[in-house]
């Protein structure tokens, strides 16, 4: 079933446009951003729990999928295991999940807990890279919806865990109510 998804879109929407489109989202989309956005948001002291959580959610599903998850199922990417030749820089590490996919919906998770509509403009991105990383052939969309389920919960238990850490803290330090 994957490679027949994979089929439909390179028959129906591949073009050299949407080629470049798709590396910039799928680029633009990873680590970066999202760091970029947790660090502004940190520059606001009304959000700079909000950005504990950001950098907390992305941080923890890199890990979980870049450092637990990706060794331990050691699935093939598909450009390699469909022998094809990309038409972007090969990734190196394991496919599923996808990392990119995790990070995206963590921080579209969380920034849905800050501002709403900040948080379905980052949802909007999330899936946009997600089908990037089909798209562009380096994951299966199982791996993808791996990576979803995987930022979800890792973006729900650091809303979770930062909020109860903070009421402990601001009832104990006054210097933690003075930063936050």
């Amino acid at each position: 079933m994957e490679i027949a998804i994979f089929d439909f879109i390179q028959a129906n929407f591949r073009s050299p446009m949407l080629d470049s489109i798709m590396r910039i989202v799928t680029h633009v989309g990873g680590i970066p951003l999202w760091f970029v956005i947790a660090f502004v948001l940190f520059l606001i002291k009304k959000y700079r729990r909000s950005s504990l959580m950001l950098f907390a959610a992305v941080g923890g599903s890199g890990f979980v999928c870049r450092i637990i998850l990706k060794p331990l199922f050691e699935r093939e990417r598909p450009f390699n295991a469909l022998d094809i030749e990309l038409f972007t820089r090969a990734p190196t590490s394991y496919s599923l999940p996808s990392t990119h996919a995790a990070m995206a919906i963590a921080a579209a998770v969380v920034l849905l807990t800050v501002n709403r509509r900040w948080g379905l403009a980052a949802l909007l991105l999330a899936f946009l890279v997600g089908f990037s990383r089909v798209y562009l052939m380096v994951h299966y969309v199982s791996d993808v919806l791996a990576g979803f389920a995987v930022g979800a919960v890792v973006a729900l238990l650091a809303v979770f865990i930062i909020h109860k850490l903070s009421e402990f803290a601001e009832k104990r330090w006054q210097w933690f109510r003075d930063l936050f």
